[in-house]
């Protein structure tokens, strides 16, 4: 029985990466186009393609990594709000290491994204396993 949950365990938390890459991919995508498109300057909206991540992590994680758990309809909401409550730390953190290493250290777009993400990764997952989707 434990190989099971094991192999349960470690679907989910492949999945959850996976969903968390398209997430990646959706938040470079938003803000390369405020960025180069729009002319907006990288430190003013950062933060919106976090929030655009976020946001679709936790439908798409709700819709296959936790679908024996899935939050129905009236549960939706509430979890998305709770969702958004128990990454506001991690995300201002995410949206402080993104723009400062884009400042100080790293001046690409992808790269000043993409290490705080990975800082951030499993404390999203351990929130949204424990919390959100809890058994």
């Amino acid at each position: 029985m434990a190989i099971k949950e094991n192999l349960f365990f470690k679907s989910k938390i492949i999945k959850f990466y996976s969903i968390g890459l398209i997430g990646l991919i959706i938040q470079l995508f938003v803000n390369y186009i405020l960025v180069y498109f729009v002319g907006f300057k990288f430190e003013h909206i950062a933060s919106i393609g976090i929030f655009a991540a976020a946001s679709s992590n936790f439908f798409l994680n709700n819709k296959f990594t936790f679908k024996d758990h899935i939050l129905s309809k009236k549960m939706k909401l509430t979890g998305y709000a709770k969702y958004l409550f128990f990454i506001a730390l991690p995300t201002l953190l995410n949206i402080y290491l993104t723009i400062n290493i884009y400042r100080f250290f790293i001046k690409n777009l992808i790269v000043s994204q993409f290490l705080p993400i990975i800082i951030l990764a499993l404390w999203n997952f351990l929130i949204s396993e424990k919390v959100i989707w809890k058994k």
